[in-house]
């Protein structure tokens, strides 16, 4: 799932010249496509996006500017493909105000025409009256003289009239046409910004001498991975994939698909087969559309992935490091954007370490994915556009060398968290052997992971529980539990709080959750829903409004769920889907529709699967 917020950060229009002499009233609207190809994804513009014109300003005039801060429309789910682009259109609305010399005159012609006839029959009835009839022929004698002196006023002012505008004038301010995405907003930062001054708007259809403007506008784009939500994912529209290790040690999965099987699960399929898994540690990504990479720990603890190419299975449990380069139950992926992949997990000396997997490069030289392209050129010109290109050498390999992330001796195994926060950003946590929560982050210009920090006091956290997840690119929030069985958060907020981590708070009290796993899914951008197991084996959730958090409840009973495994995932704004191993070592699911309230019955996907994710 992507998050795209689009901004006009500013908007300053002045009015150059125009021969008219009128003023005018300046309205605004915004509108944008997001396209996949030629293909509508979403459209800006339409409720709830669009708030309507937006007055900027009346009475203005020549050599006058307004300025205003414009609306923010945010897309809460986007397919992303590599031909993604925005298309986004600014339209000014002008109504035309005050009038001319030339129009006062012959207006004042035309209402002196109205007096003058009034006059007239006035005088016709009163000439009959003695002594009155010399007044009233006098002041029909008047009338007749103005009348005369305003029409002739009147006929050499009328060409010097401009035609009038019946209604609003729609101009085109400015137009972004066919961004694309992969160029726009992949770049060093998470915020796009495009700048232009000069245009002028075109004038009015039906006036020869409408009103000129030049418009300069700031449009920012922000962008928000959250593609690893842990086993479970969607990357389109009606489709949903969901990956566990069975007992066996093979990897299956079942998938949905509401084009498919009636709309019902698929059975599950072996994508690695007996021995190749070690159960408790299992990730996948999909930052593109029909595209996913799992990875696993293999049974000599190397590190193992296949990836979906959208109409085969390649690289099924190929290994990205040597042996025993992995302790078990401790593995996350992250995409800081759609072609750059990062697998972690935590050795058996307590480091956690990274492979990196950049396509760009090789998606700019591969002669065979240039021909797939259509047109040809316009992959390599995105790629051009990328500064932060570090791994020119593998050309869409996995590097070899794993980089270190922390220090030896730094983590338990059992939980590990990235989160792909912004196209420039990673951030990753884990627990260390003091039971806090640390933290550090990678950034373009650093070009290095930070210093770990610790954000939680020491004995506050078990190994085996950790999520984490950015509503926004500014944004972070992490949950864990804690020792004495609470659920226990911290968030993280560019602009508050001096940039810092305020101290950690529960959401639930001591004894509610059961060691192993939490799991946490933002279905809005100022929402989130959390996820746990409690002692009994009863599923949990618990719900920030944008507001406060709800009290937690279960949503469904006692020994329903093993511990150690739960995983949920957002399909759009207003559903959840959410993943767990039952007694038995059954898969089952259930979900929730906004539409409907409530969550529906679980069923199962699979058997003899292990517990642990």
């Amino acid at each position: 799932m992507l998050r795209l917020s689009v901004a006009l950060n500013s908007c300053h229009i002045t009015r150059q010249r125009s021969k008219t002499g009128r003023s005018d009233r300046v309205f605004l609207s915004v509108f944008g496509e997001l396209m996949n190809g030629a293909t509508l994804l979403h459209t800006l513009g339409l409720p709830p996006w669009n708030p309507g014109p937006i007055p900027l300003g009346s009475g203005l005039r020549s050599g006058m500017t307004i300025s205003m801060g414009g609306p923010e429309f945010t897309l809460e789910t986007v397919e992303l493909d590599r031909q993604t682009s925005l298309s986004l259109q600014i339209l000014g609305t002008n109504h035309v105000d005050g009038k001319t010399f030339a129009e006062s005159v012959i207006d004042a012609a035309k209402t002196w025409g109205k007096i003058y006839k009034l006059i007239t029959q006035i005088a016709s009835l009163l000439i009959l009256i003695p002594f009155v009839n010399f007044v009233a022929a006098l002041a029909w004698i008047a009338s007749v003289l103005v009348a005369i002196v305003l029409g002739i006023a009147a006929t050499i002012a009328r060409p010097f009239v401009p035609p009038k505008s019946d209604g609003p004038v729609l101009s085109r301010l400015d137009s972004f046409q066919e961004y694309p995405l992969l160029a726009g907003l992949f770049m060093q930062s998470s915020e796009a910004t495009f700048e232009d001054s000069g245009f002028a708007i075109p004038k009015a259809a039906d006036s020869k001498r409408g009103p000129v403007y030049t418009v300069r506008q700031t449009i920012t784009r922000e962008m928000t991975p959250d593609w690893s939500v842990g086993p479970a994912i969607t990357n389109r529209d009606g489709h949903l994939d969901v990956f566990a290790i069975t007992e066996q040690g093979s990897v299956v999965t079942p998938y949905w698909d509401s084009a498919e099987n009636n709309g019902n699960w698929n059975f599950p399929f072996d994508i690695a087969g007996d021995g190749k898994a070690l159960p408790g540690a299992l990730a996948v990504i999909g930052p593109l559309r029909y595209e996913l990479t799992v990875f696993w720990i293999g049974v000599n603890g190397e590190i193992r992935h296949a990836w979906w190419t959208g109409e085969h299975w390649l690289s099924r449990a190929e290994a990205l490091t040597e042996p025993r380069a992995a302790a078990p139950g401790s593995l996350s992926a992250a995409a800081r954007h759609p072609e750059r992949l990062e697998v972690f997990w935590i050795t058996d000396d307590g480091q956690v370490c990274t492979l990196v997997k950049d396509n760009r490069e090789y998606r700019k030289y591969d002669p065979d994915f240039e021909a797939e392209i259509d047109p040809p050129p316009l992959y390599s010109r995105i790629s051009q556009t990328w500064p932060d290109l570090v791994d020119e050498a593998w050309h869409g390999r996995w590097e070899e060398v794993p980089r270190e992330v922390s220090k030896k001796g730094s983590a338990l195994p059992g939980a590990l968290a990235s989160v792909g926060r912004t196209p420039s950003t990673v951030d990753c946590f884990w627990i260390n052997r003091r039971g806090q929560v640390v933290y550090t982050y990678w950034m373009f210009k650093n070009k290095t992971f930070a210093e770990a920090r610790a954000i939680s006091a020491p004995d506050s956290a078990t190994p085996g529980a950790l999520a984490a997840i950015a509503r926004t690119g500014q944004r972070l929030d992490v949950f864990w539990i804690g020792l004495d069985g609470s659920v226990q958060t911290a968030w993280w907020d560019r602009d508050l709080n001096g940039g810092e981590w305020p101290a950690p708070f529960p959401i639930a009290g001591p004894g509610c959750a059961a060691p192993g796993c939490v799991a946490v899914a933002a279905r809005k951008q100022y929402w989130l829903d959390v996820f746990w197991i409690a002692p009994l084996g009863s599923i949990y959730q618990c719900t920030w409004d944008g507001s406060a958090w709800q009290a937690p409840r279960p949503i469904f009973g006692a020994e329903v769920a093993c511990a150690g495994s739960i995983a949920v995932v957002a399909q759009n704004p207003s559903h959840l889907d959410i993943f767990w191993v039952a007694p038995g070592s059954q898969l089952m699911t259930a979900w929730w529709d906004e539409s409907v309230g409530t969550w529906s019955v679980p069923s199962k996907l699979a058997d003899g699967i292990a517990s642990g994710w």
